[in-house]
């Protein structure tokens, strides 16, 4: 069965986390092989965010496989500098603003 996708939109932050963490929880709930949260829409990640990211690998375990892609350089940064890029199978860079 293939991997279920997350969209992660907006921001991952104290105030969002929650919510995050909750439509997490029903999309491991209902994962047979593994999960992609896809962030090439995510704006902005603080530690609240990457501690979702954190439970849910935790959460789904042996079950299946996490992988997270299209992260932004900025989310990227900020996990490498906590240790967890392999950890939560953070895929590669996502693109530099334009600017």
């Amino acid at each position: 069965m293939p991997e279920r996708c997350f969209h992660l939109v907006g921001a991952a932050d104290a105030s969002t986390a929650p919510g995050i963490a909750a439509e997490l929880d029903r999309q491991i709930r209902a994962c047979d092989d593994g999960l992609v949260i896809d962030c090439d829409r995510l704006t902005f990640l603080d530690s609240s965010g990457i501690g979702v990211l954190v439970r849910a690998r935790e959460d789904l375990g042996a079950r299946g496989r996490l992988r997270i892609v299209n992260m932004p350089a900025v989310g990227q940064r900020a996990i490498e500098a906590v240790g967890l890029s392999e950890y939560l199978g953070l895929d590669g860079f996502g693109a530099e603003p334009a600017g």
